[in-house]
């Protein structure tokens, strides 16, 4: 669905304009709509804009199809390829809906900008976009991703002039784990039968693999070629139909003026039996262009590992999510709690202050520092004469005096029974102490964009 069809979109999507997520990021434009998710820009306090791609929220609580959006993430971060639009950060809203974060991107779909020329774009443009959507493939193709959702609302054109291959989400990734058949039945229904290659309308999805993702590509650029599509139909179901097993026509017999190298290696990935399309991606970027693909820098790709753990984390999320307002209860309780639990520490501590104050001190001799004058000669082993010699034991006779007597000790029991004492005494006798007040915390901070309802249409000029 397009952005002209605001008319038609569900006023929750609407609603959604204004909403802060995370604290920072506020949603100020919708910028498209697709079948489980709405696209929007977002801005954050410091200025920063991106687009958020958020599930709708008549989806809240369906597991399979939470894990499915999130993988998007993954499949696109395994591609290094610069057609391919990353994701910065996957998260759920306080409501329980998962987003991704993303790059903003700015220009049109091809589906619009094919409209917008007449229904159909010249050979030369659609060779360059056929050649960028190739390397794509052959990179995901080599990494066991197959997009299954190729068609030309899911290609991008910024107004730099750079293509980019978008909705990875019934995306086919061993990385990240099989999908399990919920999810891929679901699938089925986002698919678009104008662009689903014979096994894949079939609901076969054993048999879909990258020579689907070619046939889908062949029905894109024929389209863009001749501006219609490869089955023509009354309705959705008669299309459907059709590209379960009918035919489709050859690029020339529908538009005779396409050259004939760009037709080959449309009809090549057109053909109905698998083993008469083109074997991959490289052989049809070969027919052509004329020419082998570049070689593109490998990415690190996901681990399984790494999506089950954000896949559990995001639910654990989604659990707790519709509790924002207990878990500031909580969290206000825990601030008096550990206020008051403070207050006690510190009156306990002057109690026992006071309670030593009149208690008899240990006082310690004083240390007694010599010098070698003092001390005299080197000493020597004592002999039978100096040890008759000798002063008792309890004698003074360095300083003439004897050293200060040690007064007696308490022992721990009776310090602890009289601390306790005082301390019981001291908090019968003082008023309990007054609680200091808290200042008011700013949960969402500051507020540095305001939305903007009025511009929803303008997004694609």
């Amino acid at each position: 669905m397009e952005i002209g069809h605001v008319a038609d979109v569900n006023g929750q999507i609407i609603r959604r304009l204004g909403t802060r997520l995370a604290g920072k990021w506020c949603l100020v434009r919708l910028l498209g709509l697709g079948g489980t998710a709405a696209v929007y820009e977002a801005r954050h306090a410091t200025g920063r804009r991106v687009a958020v791609k958020m599930l709708h929220a008549r989806h809240k609580g369906k597991a399979r199809l939470h894990k499915r959006f999130v993988r998007e993430a993954y499949v696109a971060n395994s591609l290094s390829h610069p057609a391919v639009v990353p994701v910065y950060d996957v998260d759920v809203h306080d409501d329980g809906t998962p987003y991704l974060i993303m790059d903003l991107l700015t220009g049109q779909s091809v589906e619009v900008f094919r409209r917008r020329q007449g229904g159909r774009l010249a050979p030369e443009r659609v060779r360059e976009i056929a050649e960028v959507v190739l390397e794509v493939l052959i990179e995901a193709h080599s990494k066991g991703v197959v997009h299954r959702d190729l068609k030309p609302a899911n290609l991008f054109l910024t107004k730099q002039g750079a293509l980019k291959v978008l909705d990875f989400g019934i995306a086919k990734c061993p990385q990240v784990g099989p999908v399990s058949a919920g999810a891929t039945r679901f699938g089925s229904l986002l698919g678009t039968p104008a662009f689903m290659s014979p096994e894949q309308a079939r609901g076969q999805w054993d048999a879909v693999d990258h020579q689907s993702d070619l046939w889908s590509l062949g029905a894109t650029l024929f389209t863009l070629l001749t501006g219609r599509a490869v089955h023509d139909a009354a309705n959705v179901n008669q299309q459907w139909a059709l590209a379960m097993g009918a035919p489709t026509t050859k690029v020339r017999d529908a538009l005779p003026e396409v050259p004939e190298q760009l037709a080959a290696a449309v009809d090549g990935a057109l053909r109905l039996a698998k083993n008469e399309r083109w074997p991959d991606a490289a052989h049809m970027y070969r027919a052509l262009t004329g020419r082998e693909a570049p070689a593109l820098p490998s990415a690190e790709e996901p681990t399984h590992d790494d999506f089950s753990t954000l896949s559990r984390t995001l639910s654990l999320k989604e659990t707790v999510s519709g509790q924002v307002g207990r878990r500031r209860q909580l969290l206000a309780l825990g601030t008096a709690g550990l206020i008051v639990l403070g207050t006690a520490t510190a009156s306990q501590r002057n109690a026992s202050s006071r309670s030593d104050a009149g208690r008899p001190q240990v006082v310690a001799a004083p240390e007694e520092k010599h010098t070698r004058a003092e001390v005299g000669p080197a000493v020597r082993p004592p002999t039978d004469s100096t040890l008759a010699a000798a002063p008792a034991a309890g004698d003074s006779t360095r300083r003439g005096k004897a050293p200060p007597a040690m007064p007696a000790r308490e022992s721990m029991p009776q310090r602890a029974r009289a601390a306790k004492a005082e301390w019981s005494r001291a908090q019968a006798t003082r008023p309990p102490p007054a609680m200091p007040k808290r200042k008011a915390v700013a949960l969402d901070g500051p507020t540095a964009v305001e939305p903007e309802f009025g511009a929803l249409l303008d997004v694609w000029e």
